[in-house]
């Protein structure tokens, strides 16, 4: 419990730190930093709200054949995160991200975090060749079924499970 406090302050202060970083929300010399933040909240979508309050994002489902790490079609909701990832480069010049792939609790461990990297390389990759983003500022990580988010038990659970998430770097 007291772990899980510990991440969530760390990660709330990290995000207090990044806005700035993220929307050029430093104060002006007449204090409209709020005003600033008030009319970007505004424009904002659901993820991208997402990744500069929590600094994570969650992709939506990516059509991997199974036991692959192949992108068949990227889904227009997949290009529209991931145009939105390549907003964010442009715009922080100095932000990193990690990708990181998981998988259900189907098959071996090493084979599922083997997996999982396989699919948050193909990420990476995508975010290289179609968005431009520069490799040195991705790093991709696979963690198995070692972090889940669902009871993966029932084949909605599984589902859930296997995702791909990008978080912004704690060092940027």
């Amino acid at each position: 419990m007291i772990l899980l406090i510990g991440v969530l302050a760390t990660l709330f202060l990290v995000t207090l730190l990044l806005l700035p970083v993220l929307y050029g929300g430093a104060a002006t010399r007449d204090g409209n930093e709020r005003e600033t933040q008030k009319s970007s909240d505004e424009t904002l979508t659901e993820p991208e709200r997402n990744l500069r309050d929590t600094g994570k994002m969650v992709l939506p489902p990516i059509n991997f054949r199974p036991n692959e790490a192949e992108i068949d079609s990227p889904s227009a909701a997949l290009r529209e995160q991931l145009a939105l990832i390549q907003k964010y480069m442009r715009t922080a010049p100095n932000l990193r991200l990690k990708i990181t792939g998981h998988t259900d609790r189907q098959g071996g461990a090493e084979h599922n975090r083997a997996l999982s990297l396989r699919r948050a390389q193909a990420i990476c990759k995508l975010l290289i060749t179609e968005y431009g983003v520069s490799e040195k500022r991705l790093r991709a990580a696979g963690a198995g079924f070692s972090e889940p988010v669902a009871d993966d038990t029932t084949a909605d659970g599984r589902r859930r499970n296997r995702r791909v998430e990008i978080e912004i770097e704690k060092n940027s």
